[in-house]
C-alpha cells in the first residue's frame, strides 16, 4: 500500500477534477498571510509568477500517482507562491491553515522545474493530510519528546520526525511512479531524489521514534519506513 493511503481514513476528493485543478488553486496571499510568513523570512509572490506550461506539467506528473492527486485536491484548497534563491526550493504550511500551502516557484521551467514544483505541492499537502489524521487518531504519546532528525541539524520533536517520515515516504513513492513519465534529461534528478530520500529515511532511528509513538503510530512509522526500501 502506498504511504498516502492512510490507514482507516478516506480523504479522496469525490468531485470532478478540473483540467487545470492545480493552477486553479494558486491564488494571491492575503496581506495577513503575507505578513505572517514574512516574519519567518518568506516572501510571497503574485499568483501570476508561475509559468503556466510548467504548472500544467507538474499537474500531469502528480496525476501519474493516481489517487495521490485526489488526496492533494481534497486537502489543498489554496496555494500561495513563494520566492526562493536560484537552485533552491522552499515550501511551508501550518496546522492553523488546514487547507493552505505555500510553495516556491522554481528558477527553471523545464521538466526538472515541473518536478520540483510538484514535489513542493506534494510535500505540503501530505503535511496537511497527516495533520487531519492526527485530529482523529493519537499517533504521538508526547509532543515534548525529542530525537535526532535527518532533516534538521538539531533535535526535533518526535511528532515532527514522524511528519517528515510520512512526507518523504510519499515523495519516494511518487517519484517512483513519475519515473516512467519523464524525459531523459529529468531522469538524473529523479534518481538523485530517490537516493537522497532513501538515505534520509534509512538514517531514522526507528526504535527511538517508536518509543514516543502510540501503537497505531508505530504501525504507520514502520510501514512508511519500509516503503522507502
Amino acid at each position: 500500500m502506498v504511504p498516502w493511503r492512510l490507514l482507516g481514513r478516506s480523504l479522496d476528493d469525490q468531485s470532478p477534477a478540473s483540467s487545470t485543478w492545480l493552477r486553479d488553486r494558486i491564488v494571491d496571499a492575503s496581506q495577513d498571510v503575507a505578513s505572517h510568513v514574512e516574519r519567518q523570512k518568506l516572501t510571497t509572490l503574485a499568483a501570476t509568477a508561475i509559468n503556466e506550461d510548467m504548472c500544467l506539467r507538474s499537474q500531469e506528473l502528480i496525476e501519474q500517482c493516481g489517487d495521490l492527486a485526489d488526496l492533494i485536491r481534497s486537502v489543498t484548497h489554496e496555494i500561495h507562491l513563494l520566492e526562493a534563491p536560484p537552485g533552491y526550493d522552499v515550501s511551508h504550511s501550518e496546522p492553523c491553515w488546514p487547507h493552505r500551502t505555500l510553495v516556491s516557484v522554481p528558477d527553471r521551467h523545464d521538466e526538472v522545474g515541473a518536478l520540483r514544483f510538484a514535489e513542493g505541492v506534494i510535500h505540503e499537502a501530505m503535511h496537511l493530510a497527516l495533520t487531519l489524521l492526527e485530529n482523529d487518531r493519537l499517533l504521538v504519546r508526547s509532543q515534548a519528546d525529542m530525537m535526532t532528525s535527518p532533516w534538521r541539524e538539531e533535535p526535533r520533536p518526535i511528532g515532527g520526525v514522524l511528519h517528515g517520515l510520512f512526507v518523504f515516504s510519499c515523495l519516494f513513492a511518487a517519484f517512483r511512479r513519475m519515473a516512467g513519465a519523464i524525459d531523459t534529461a529529468a531522469t538524473h534528478h529523479v534518481s538523485s531524489r530517490l537516493r537522497d530520500i532513501a538515505g534520509e529515511v534509512g538514517s531514522i532511528n526507528l526504535t527511538a521514534l517508536s518509543s514516543g509513538l502510540t501503537p497505531f503510530g508505530c504501525t504507520l512509522a514502520r510501514q512508511w519506513s519500509e516503503a522507502c526500501r
